[in-house]
């Protein structure tokens, strides 16, 4: 990476060496070899064999001659080269600067071997050289080379922030990141999922997660979401692993499915430089907002990393495990689908000219909601190193995670609008009406919505090297897993016994709707134990899998002293299975009339939802009670339609090539790179409905689809000393296989005619333009400047819709069928300025931040929505900042994060419950608002091997989540609101 610096005592411009990285990470590359020879091209060979960023004045090192080196690694090598020499050397890694003056170098690794060494030649004065980075900042995947471009931002291991439970929550403090508590994967989002209050779901740059690349030591992680292609980053903990690298300019051999970024997570290796051998992390803490609800509240997680060499350093081990546990209870207030109004509609259901929509909606049902579980996660990484000779390396690595959500949903719901007969149209005289709730009942309503996760990641390869090329071999294998067993839902009400007698009218209370209440409904609001059974139990089970095989094998050739300096050419290919299954049965166990108070489910209540808001006491459920009453129940009988109809199993093959030449013109590092990538997706799936009978050409039962994508990706790097970078690139992001796919089904509708709706194999790739260019400046006292611009242009755009289809639109055919499919939208443009830097305000005193801000646009060519749209997850502004002050082995840390508003659906909403209201309008569009999290720490060093920190996460006690349909109106929000989480951590190493 180029990369300035000025210095207060050379106003001269700096020569920056590390003008390219090395196709291998320190640990697998060939032993790092410079002949005796002048300091100044000495350390532009090793900036080069090695991959490191080294910055010095010529000037300063005129005279100097290096020592002879024949080193396996940077450390040793830079000790060789400096033995003797006047030198002072300053190591620069996230802004922090240590700096030691010696006559003799600050380096003392033990060397493996030593090189002979001709008498030193001492300068006239002392020189000074920084060294920038504690790791490669590019360390590739093992086995094939890194990609050319350095710019990545690099988040360690080594040194957790307790108040980030996961990767996901600790990814959200580097640039362009959005850390989301939920998404769009069909049931596996929502609110429910939002309210557990962690992070768990990334976009980069305004895109979604199925626009990036997940990988664990360069290998594509299990993707088992069962309707997008995201990772769900919340798997990994935020401790423990060897780093992770944000690749936002990813070379060709990534490019092809990295239009956001490339997250690269590496599993910690004997062979890191400066890694501990032995580390012990726990963290316990407590919920404030379990704790408010008399609630378990604990919160807890411990890791253990042990790294050991052997046999003269010829075998590395390194093996990292975690596990944690947590529990929470929060609040959550939402609405029933279908129970939104406009207050004044046209004849057709839309809203007058002249009206903002989102300013004409009408809200007729409320739910008050409690939620109460526990999530358990595991993880473990393993890392083996043999490496017999320096021309060989062999490994192997090895990374599986697990997580395990139990939780519990309560509500008491204040429900109308759920038919024409719950909202009265009052005709006002003008062709327009009015709409009001007129009736609504009061519901008692229980859920669980449990989650199981798991992946595996395995690989191994060899890396050798043969005279100045090297070959690089690799063979891997993954799976994953995503589950909710026994999902179930229970409701007691009846449209008499606890109906609404005066409809639903809600008033706004800090921005919650509450319920304005009689005293008859009042009353019936205190009495839920009383409230009859309406649906005793329905049952859903859902999984979705991802098994992965494969193989790459990459060339990397070094040219020697001419202008080409290298030539990198790979092959891969990889095999994926996924599958989805979903069931939903209907058991009907409780009697005509039976009470919730006589069901024999109820074990204690809470005094209030949320106080001060929603004051109803809440009778709890015992879900253990429930399934096992489930269990022991006979199901009902179940169609194929039933146990198939969302079913899905897709085989997607991928194979790519990709070459890379590196040269060198002048003060500028050219890389220009090609890939090609051929995919083949085949899909199996059900077409249900029709009574069995084929409609319009598709069979009823199982049917094959087939997508083919091809793509050629150029990209072009452009490298000037002075520290300036430009970057030039292509890429493409394929549809989920449920979008090619899906499940498909035939209804008739009240005119008797055909609807069919099914995925559509013909989508279009999205395929994308970005330019990246940026520079970076490093000050005195460590002082560091990073600004990058960026802009993208996507065609084809696919939004992420969850379960349902994006863009999806009717096409009448011939017999008057009507075929709905997802189509592909248009064009996207993104515009964006991330700025990072770190500042010392005075001695001890630290301002680090990094903001981002972005304008994304986008055109759907949906007839429904604006002819532009805000693009989904893309806030103007994302803002993150840390203050620390260090002194006597105390360090105080304050850290923020501010988020702007962002788009989360599109306002397709479909038609109201009532059938009044046409809700479909980019007015409509669901927003998340502005968010805030504030967090604080105080540690202190013990011994020189540990730590003790005490921490507070969300220290003012912000709203986990809030969304409302659109942007400024607050009519139909829903909001989870959660609080502190006080904790001790402590980590200790030698």
């Amino acid at each position: 990476m180029h990369r300035a610096f000025r210095s207060p005592s050379l106003p001269a411009a700096l020569l920056t060496a590390a003008t390219l990285l090395a196709p291998a990470p320190a640990w697998a590359q060939r032993r790092i070899v410079v002949a005796a020879q002048p300091l100044d091209r000495a350390l532009l060979a090793l900036a080069r064999q090695s991959g490191r960023n080294i910055l010095f004045a010529p000037e300063s090192v005129t005279g100097m001659v290096a020592r002879p080196v024949d080193a396996p690694d940077f450390d040793t090598a830079l000790a060789q080269m400096l033995a003797g020499l006047s030198v002072r050397v300053v190591r620069q890694t996230a802004g922090v600067s240590i700096a030691r003056t010696m006559r003799r170098p600050v380096f003392r690794p033990r060397p493996r071997r030593r090189a002979a060494a001709p008498p030193a030649v001492t300068a006239p004065a002392e020189a000074t050289i920084y060294v920038t980075g504690a790791r490669p900042l590019q360390a590739p995947e093992p086995g094939l080379p890194r990609a050319t471009v350095p710019d990545a931002d690099v988040l360690t291991g080594d040194r957790p922030l307790p108040v980030d439970r996961n990767l996901a929550e600790a990814l959200a403090r580097m640039p362009g990141v959005l850390t989301r508590t939920t998404n769009l994967q069909g049931d596996l989002g929502g609110i429910d999922r939002a309210a557990r209050a962690d992070g768990q779901f990334t976009a980069i740059r305004g895109l979604s997660g199925a626009y990036s690349l997940v990988t664990i030591d360069g290998v594509a992680m299990p993707q088992a979401l069962p309707y997008g292609r995201d990772a769900q980053m919340g798997l990994l903990p935020a401790f423990g692993f060897g780093g992770v690298r944000l690749i936002k300019t990813p070379g060709p051999e990534r490019a092809g499915d990295a239009t956001g970024a490339v997250i690269d997570v590496q599993t910690p290796s004997a062979f890191d430089p400066g890694a501990p051998a032995l580390k012990l992390v726990a963290i316990s803490g407590l919920d404030g907002s379990a704790l408010g609800y008399h609630q378990r509240a604990g919160y807890g997680q411990i890791g253990l990393r042990v790294a050991q060499r052997f046999d003269d350093d010829r075998w590395g081990m390194a093996i990292g495990v975690q596990a944690g546990r947590r529990a929470f209870a929060n609040s959550q207030q939402t609405y029933q689908q279908g129970s939104i109004e406009f207050r004044q509609v046209t004849a057709t259901g839309r809203t007058p000219p002249g009206l903002d929509p989102a300013a004409n909606l009408l809200l007729t049902s409320v739910n008050a909601q409690f939620t109460r579980g526990e999530s358990r996660s595991a993880s473990g990484m393993a890392a083996l190193d043999f490496k017999p000779g320096p021309a060989l390396h062999l490994y192997a690595r090895l990374s599986a995670a697990e997580s395990a959500t139990d939780q519990d949903i309560y509500q008491l719901g204040f429900q109308g609008g759920g038919s024409s007969a719950d909202v009265t149209r009052t005709a006002l005289g003008d062709g327009t009406y009015r709409l009001a709730s007129a009736r609504g009942a009061l519901h008692y309503w229980y859920q669980t919505n449990p989650e199981r996760t798991r992946f595996a990641l395995a690989q191994v390869g060899t890396v050798a090297q043969i005279g100045t090329s090297e070959v690089r071999a690799r063979a891997h294998w993954g799976m994953g897993v995503v589950s909710r067993p026994d999902h179930i839902e229970t409701s007691f009400w009846d449209p008499v016994g606890t109906a609404l007698t005066g409809g639903v009218q809600l008033a706004d209370r800090g921005g919650y709707p509450v319920p304005q209440l009689s005293p008859t409904d009042a009353a019936r609001a205190a009495q839920v134990l009383d409230y009859p059974v309406h649906r005793f139990g329905q049952k859903r089970d859902q999984r979705s899998d991802d098994r992965r095989l494969g193989a790459a094998l990459a060339l990397t050739h070094r040219f020697g002293a001419t202008p080409l300096e290298r030539l990198d050419l790979g092959l891969s290919i990889d095999r994926s299975r996924r599958s989805n299954r979903q069931v939903d049965v209907d058991y009907g166990l409780g009697k005509d009339g039976e009470t919730l108070a006589a069901s024999g489910l109820v074990q204690g209540d809470i005094a209030a939802i949320l106080p001060g808001v929603y004051d109803y006491r809440l009778p709890l459920i015992d879900g253990s009670r429930l399934r096992a009453r489930i269990r022991a129940a006979t199901p009902p009988p179940m169609t194929p339609d039933v146990l198939n109809g969302a079913s899905l199993d897709t085989t997607e093959t991928i194979a790519t090539g990709y070459a890379r030449l590196v040269a060198v013109a002048g003060p500028v590092t050219i890389t220009a790179g090609l890939r090609g990538e051929h995919t083949l997706l085949q899909t199996d799936y059900w077409l249900s409905g029709n009574n069995g009978v084929p409609a319009n050409g598709i069979g009823y039962g199982w049917n094959r689809s087939r997508s083919r994508f091809m793509a050629l990706l150029p990209s072009l790097d452009l490298r000037w000393r002075s520290g300036l970078h430009a970057t030039l690139w292509t890429s493409y992001a394929r549809p989920s296989p449920a979008q090619l796919a899906g499940s498909a089904t035939v209804e008739t509708t009240d005119t008797g005619a055909l609807r069919i709706t099914r995925g559509n194999p013909d989508l279009r790739a999205v395929q994308a333009i970005n330019l990246d260019v940026g520079r970076e400046w490093f000050g005195r006292g460590g002082a560091t400047l990073s600004l990058t611009a960026f802009a993208k242009r996507l065609t084809h755009y696919l939004y992420d819709a969850g379960g349902d289809y994006a863009n999806a639109q009717g096409i009448v055919g011939d017999a008057g069928i009507t075929m709905i499919q997802p189509r592909n939208g248009g064009a996207a443009h993104i515009l964006g300025l991330e700025a990072s830097g770190v500042l010392p305000l005075a001695p001890g005193l630290t301002l680090a931040a990094q903001a981002t801000l972005l304008r994304g646009r986008v055109r759907l060519h949906h007839p429904d929505l604006a002819p532009i749209e805000h693009l989904q997850y893309a806030p103007d502004y994302n803002v993150s900042a840390e203050l620390r002050y260090r002194r006597r082995g105390w360090e105080a840390t304050l850290l923020g994060r501010w988020t702007g508003a962002y788009v989360q659906q599109y306002g397709l909403l479909g038609t109201s419950s009532s059938g009044y209201s046409v809700l479909a309008s980019s007015a409509l569009d669901p927003w998340v608002r502005p968010a805030r999290q504030v967090d604080a720490s105080l540690a202190h060093a013990i011994g020189g091997h540990a730590n003790l920190r005490l921490f507070a996460r969300n220290l003012l006690a912000d709203a986990a989540y809030r969304s409302t349909i659109g942007r400024h109106s607050d009519t139909v929000p829903q909001t989870v609101s959660t609080g502190r989480l006080i904790g001790l951590a402590i980590d200790w190493r030698r």
